[in-house]
């Protein structure tokens, strides 16, 4: 807790981004989803990991 990250903590602050407790459950998980106008789900991406990104350009084809 350097004086730099805390004048960026201050800063976001102000901004009004503040820390927050999380919410909901440990059972939660990400998901990203490619959703035609109708309503069908046509591609989705469960990450397995914090760092397992979607591949939007692989959701943007399953939608044509």
């Amino acid at each position: 807790m350097g004086r730099r990250s805390l004048g960026e903590v201050a800063r976001l602050a102000r901004q009004g981004i503040r820390n927050r407790h999380p919410d909901g459950t440990r059972w939660q998980q990400a998901g990203t989803f490619a959703v035609d106008g109708e309503g069908i789900v046509r591609w989705r991406h469960l990450p397995e990991h914090a760092g397992d990104l979607p591949d939007l350009a692989m959701a943007a084809r399953a939608l044509g």
